[in-house]
Protein backbone atom coordinates (compact mmCIF):
# COMPACT_ATOMS: atom_id res chain seq x y z
CA UNK A 1 0.00 0.00 0.00
CA UNK A 2 1.01 3.26 -0.35
CA UNK A 3 0.82 6.14 2.15
CA UNK A 4 1.00 9.59 0.83
CA UNK A 5 1.21 12.86 2.44
CA UNK A 6 1.76 16.54 1.29
CA UNK A 7 3.50 19.04 3.36
CA UNK A 8 5.93 20.57 0.45
CA UNK A 9 7.19 16.62 -0.56
CA UNK A 10 5.29 13.33 -0.76
CA UNK A 11 6.26 10.60 1.51
CA UNK A 12 6.11 7.10 -1.16
CA UNK A 13 6.11 3.72 -0.12
CA UNK A 14 5.20 1.33 -2.25
CA UNK A 15 5.97 -1.51 -5.29
CA UNK A 16 9.06 -3.00 -7.41
CA UNK A 17 10.39 -2.11 -10.42
CA UNK A 18 12.96 -4.14 -12.76
CA UNK A 19 16.47 -3.70 -12.62
CA UNK A 20 18.69 -2.44 -15.19
CA UNK A 21 21.54 -5.24 -16.83
CA UNK A 22 24.44 -3.17 -16.51
CA UNK A 23 26.07 -6.34 -19.13
CA UNK A 24 28.61 -3.43 -19.80
CA UNK A 25 29.62 -3.18 -16.65
CA UNK A 26 32.37 -5.75 -16.09
CA UNK A 27 34.56 -3.99 -18.49
CA UNK A 28 35.54 -1.65 -16.26
CA UNK A 29 37.81 -2.16 -13.27
CA UNK A 30 36.63 -2.67 -9.62
CA UNK A 31 37.62 -0.13 -6.84
CA UNK A 32 40.58 -1.26 -4.84
CA UNK A 33 38.97 -0.61 -1.64
CA UNK A 34 35.12 -0.14 -0.47
CA UNK A 35 35.78 3.49 0.36
CA UNK A 36 32.82 5.39 -1.68
CA UNK A 37 34.33 7.05 -4.58
CA UNK A 38 34.71 11.01 -4.92
CA UNK A 39 34.74 12.96 -7.56
CA UNK A 40 38.06 14.17 -6.61
CA UNK A 41 40.05 10.98 -5.12
CA UNK A 42 42.75 9.50 -6.92
CA UNK A 43 40.92 6.34 -6.45
CA UNK A 44 38.07 7.87 -8.97
CA UNK A 45 40.11 8.70 -11.85
CA UNK A 46 41.67 5.00 -11.96
CA UNK A 47 38.85 3.14 -11.94
CA UNK A 48 36.99 4.71 -14.40
CA UNK A 49 38.56 7.60 -16.40
CA UNK A 50 41.57 5.51 -16.90
CA UNK A 51 39.73 2.48 -18.17
CA UNK A 52 39.80 1.45 -21.71
CA UNK A 53 36.06 1.59 -22.24
CA UNK A 54 35.84 5.04 -20.88
CA UNK A 55 38.83 5.49 -23.34
CA UNK A 56 37.19 3.98 -26.61
CA UNK A 57 33.92 5.91 -25.89
CA UNK A 58 34.70 9.44 -25.93
CA UNK A 59 37.04 8.72 -28.77
CA UNK A 60 33.56 7.71 -30.69
CA UNK A 61 31.10 10.30 -29.16
CA UNK A 62 33.43 13.00 -27.99
CA UNK A 63 32.50 15.59 -24.94
CA UNK A 64 32.71 19.19 -27.01
CA UNK A 65 35.79 21.32 -26.14
CA UNK A 66 33.76 24.10 -25.24
CA UNK A 67 32.63 21.95 -21.91
CA UNK A 68 34.03 22.36 -18.88
CA UNK A 69 35.56 20.12 -17.03
CA UNK A 70 33.54 17.32 -15.42
CA UNK A 71 30.20 19.37 -17.23
CA UNK A 72 27.76 16.63 -17.52
CA UNK A 73 29.67 13.48 -16.26
CA UNK A 74 28.29 11.02 -13.98
CA UNK A 75 30.03 8.00 -12.23
CA UNK A 76 28.85 5.38 -9.87
CA UNK A 77 30.32 5.28 -6.39
CA UNK A 78 31.62 2.16 -7.02
CA UNK A 79 33.52 2.66 -9.82
CA UNK A 80 31.31 0.23 -12.09
CA UNK A 81 28.89 2.48 -14.12
CA UNK A 82 30.23 5.94 -16.13
CA UNK A 83 27.83 7.85 -18.18
CA UNK A 84 28.23 11.54 -19.75
CA UNK A 85 26.50 13.64 -21.93
CA UNK A 86 27.47 15.06 -25.34
CA UNK A 87 26.30 17.29 -27.84
CA UNK A 88 24.21 15.57 -31.30
CA UNK A 89 23.30 16.72 -34.48
CA UNK A 90 20.11 17.64 -32.51
CA UNK A 91 20.28 18.03 -29.76
CA UNK A 92 21.92 15.81 -26.62
CA UNK A 93 22.26 12.33 -25.79
CA UNK A 94 23.50 10.20 -22.74
CA UNK A 95 26.60 7.55 -23.34
CA UNK A 96 26.26 4.96 -20.54
CA UNK A 97 28.90 2.63 -20.24
CA UNK A 98 30.09 3.76 -23.80
CA UNK A 99 26.70 2.88 -25.15
CA UNK A 100 24.37 5.49 -27.38
CA UNK A 101 21.29 6.48 -25.96
CA UNK A 102 18.59 8.27 -28.16
CA UNK A 103 18.91 11.66 -28.51
CA UNK A 104 16.65 14.73 -27.51
CA UNK A 105 16.48 18.40 -27.72
CA UNK A 106 18.25 18.42 -24.23
CA UNK A 107 19.31 16.06 -20.92
CA UNK A 108 17.51 17.01 -18.32
CA UNK A 109 18.62 15.32 -14.36
CA UNK A 110 20.07 12.04 -14.46
CA UNK A 111 20.11 9.26 -11.41
CA UNK A 112 22.41 6.40 -10.56
CA UNK A 113 20.54 4.65 -7.86
CA UNK A 114 22.48 3.10 -4.53
CA UNK A 115 23.07 -0.85 -5.88
CA UNK A 116 24.80 0.72 -9.31
CA UNK A 117 22.76 -1.81 -11.07
CA UNK A 118 20.36 0.72 -12.52
CA UNK A 119 19.71 4.12 -14.11
CA UNK A 120 17.28 7.25 -15.28
CA UNK A 121 16.99 10.42 -17.00
CA UNK A 122 14.65 13.38 -18.13
CA UNK A 123 14.73 13.64 -21.85
CA UNK A 124 13.39 16.90 -22.82
CA UNK A 125 11.66 16.36 -26.55
CA UNK A 126 10.85 20.00 -26.87
CA UNK A 127 11.46 23.04 -24.44
CA UNK A 128 8.79 25.07 -22.76
CA UNK A 129 8.61 28.71 -24.06
CA UNK A 130 6.30 31.37 -25.33
CA UNK A 131 5.08 28.80 -28.07
CA UNK A 132 5.30 25.74 -26.90
CA UNK A 133 4.55 23.67 -22.99
CA UNK A 134 7.10 21.74 -23.73
CA UNK A 135 7.17 17.96 -23.74
CA UNK A 136 9.62 15.33 -21.68
CA UNK A 137 9.56 12.07 -20.88
CA UNK A 138 11.64 9.98 -18.35
CA UNK A 139 13.65 7.54 -19.31
CA UNK A 140 14.28 4.16 -16.65
CA UNK A 141 15.77 0.94 -17.39
CA UNK A 142 16.26 1.73 -21.14
CA UNK A 143 12.99 2.33 -21.39
CA UNK A 144 11.28 6.15 -22.36
CA UNK A 145 8.04 6.76 -20.15
CA UNK A 146 5.15 8.82 -20.66
CA UNK A 147 5.07 11.87 -22.19
CA UNK A 148 4.47 15.40 -20.00
CA UNK A 149 4.96 18.86 -20.96
CA UNK A 150 7.61 18.98 -17.99
CA UNK A 151 9.41 16.77 -15.36
CA UNK A 152 10.24 19.23 -12.48
CA UNK A 153 14.08 19.71 -11.41
CA UNK A 154 15.92 17.44 -8.70
CA UNK A 155 12.98 15.45 -8.24
CA UNK A 156 13.87 12.37 -9.80
CA UNK A 157 15.12 9.44 -7.62
CA UNK A 158 15.51 6.19 -6.53
CA UNK A 159 13.97 4.49 -3.35
CA UNK A 160 16.62 4.17 -0.43
CA UNK A 161 16.33 0.19 -1.19
CA UNK A 162 16.36 0.67 -5.00
CA UNK A 163 13.14 -0.60 -5.64
CA UNK A 164 11.20 2.67 -6.44
CA UNK A 165 11.43 5.39 -8.92
CA UNK A 166 9.49 8.73 -8.43
CA UNK A 167 9.77 11.75 -10.35
CA UNK A 168 7.22 15.01 -9.98
CA UNK A 169 5.60 15.65 -13.71
CA UNK A 170 3.32 18.53 -14.52
CA UNK A 171 0.72 18.69 -17.58
CA UNK A 172 -0.65 21.91 -18.95
CA UNK A 173 -4.77 21.58 -18.52
CA UNK A 174 -6.57 25.07 -19.16
CA UNK A 175 -6.93 27.00 -17.43
CA UNK A 176 -3.68 26.34 -15.26
CA UNK A 177 -1.14 23.28 -14.51
CA UNK A 178 -1.36 20.36 -12.94
CA UNK A 179 1.18 18.87 -10.88
CA UNK A 180 1.50 15.19 -9.63
CA UNK A 181 4.05 12.34 -8.78
CA UNK A 182 4.51 9.45 -10.70
CA UNK A 183 5.72 6.20 -9.00
CA UNK A 184 7.42 3.45 -10.79
CA UNK A 185 5.00 4.96 -13.61
CA UNK A 186 1.89 5.48 -12.14
CA UNK A 187 0.19 8.62 -11.57
CA UNK A 188 -0.57 9.78 -7.99
CA UNK A 189 -3.29 12.05 -7.12
CA UNK A 190 -2.95 15.66 -9.34
CA UNK A 191 -2.63 19.11 -6.99
CA UNK A 192 -1.92 22.44 -8.34
CA UNK A 193 1.84 21.93 -7.42
CA UNK A 194 4.06 19.36 -5.75
CA UNK A 195 7.49 19.39 -4.31
CA UNK A 196 10.06 16.61 -4.23
CA UNK A 197 9.63 12.72 -3.14
CA UNK A 198 11.20 11.50 -0.07
CA UNK A 199 10.48 7.86 0.63
CA UNK A 200 10.49 6.00 3.52
CA UNK A 201 12.41 2.83 2.55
Amino acid sequence: KWGVFLIGVLLLTGCSVLPFNKKDAAVLPQAANTEPLTKNSVLYQESIKDSQLYKDSLARYPKQESESPGYGEFFSADGTQFAYIPQGTRGQFVVLNGIKQKEYEGIGDFVINHAHTDFAYVGIREERDERSDGAAVVVAHGVEGKVYNYIREETLVFSNNDQKLAYAAVISKEPTYQSFMVLNGQELTHYDGVEQPVFSL
